[in-house]
């Protein structure tokens, strides 16, 4: 009987060891399959967030964050790439309209001048900062950030699109898609389109009455209080505007950015 066993597996033997080398190559050419099929995967996923990325960066006009990026080297940060957008566009806290400026209007007024030494406004950019943080501090909306939204609409107040700068329209008020250049808005001083933009603002934000008499023109066009943050605003202040608010919000945070390293500097 033991005799018999030990033949069996003497016989055997030569069976197994075939299996195990043709197994083997076929175990190993599996696992090289599935390796190849992850980093597949890996590369089809990034080649998607580029995709996503150039989508919804395709349409940035010039003189955007951006823009300002690829033309001024002064550290302001990097450039809103994928991740980046993708970060601003996620972010489950929203950014209240309404509220108290952080930034001084001197910041911001050197914020602007540090990218466009010239901008075309019937003013200084000292004036038309401390508009901003004085017409938003009357009506409770964040004059700061009111400002990087007209440096978004204005292309960093070089205009050059619907909107002339002798229309004191800070923020394409009026000014549509494919209207015809000057039909937007106009407003008799530098202040007044200020107003205007801060007071179209609060009506998107908030049910609450205007301190000062209404001169936005496009004002019976909102819904009340629709929009009580910066983010609710893609789509409606600007169509499509996907990404109409993370853009504002981009520049404020180059604008905390560049206030915070001009004070380190000057304790420097």
């Amino acid at each position: 009987m033991n005799i018999c066993k030990i033949s069996l597996k003497i016989f055997l033997l030569p069976f197994i060891v075939l299996a195990l080398l043709v197994l083997l190559p076929v175990f190993t050419l599996m696992m090289w399959s599935a390796n190849e099929i992850t980093q597949s995967d890996n590369i089809s996923t990034i080649q998607d967030e580029i995709s996503i990325g150039e989508t919804l960066t395709s349409d940035i006009p010039s003189g955007t964050f951006e823009g300002m990026i690829s033309q001024h080297d002064a550290g302001l940060g990097t450039s809103a790439d994928v991740t980046d957008t993708a970060r601003l566009l996620s972010t489950t806290t929203k950014t209240p309209i309404m509220g108290e400026s952080v930034l001084t209007a001197e910041q911001l007024a050197a914020f602007l001048l540090s990218i466009n030494p010239n901008p075309r406004i019937n003013c200084t950019a000292l004036e038309l900062a401390q508009y901003f943080i004085a017409e938003g501090n009357k009506e409770g909306v964040r004059g700061d950030i009111a400002f990087c939204q007209a440096i978004q609409e204005t292309g960093w107040f070089r205009f050059g699109g619907q909107v002339l700068p002798e229309q004191n329209n800070f923020a394409g008020i009026g000014a549509i898609n494919n209207s015809p250049v000057g039909a937007g808005a106009w407003f008799d001083t530098p202040e007044i389109g200020v107003r205007a933009q801060i007071q179209h603002l609060k009506a998107y934000a908030t049910t609450e009455p205007f301190i000062q008499s209404n001169v936005s023109p496009r004002y019976r066009f909102v819904t009340r209080g629709i929009a009580p943050a910066w983010e609710d605003l893609n789509g409606r202040w600007a169509v499509p505007g996907t990404t109409y608010a993370q853009r504002i919000l981009r520049l404020y945070e180059a604008a905390l950015e560049f206030a915070a390293r001009e004070a380190l500097d000057q304790i420097a």
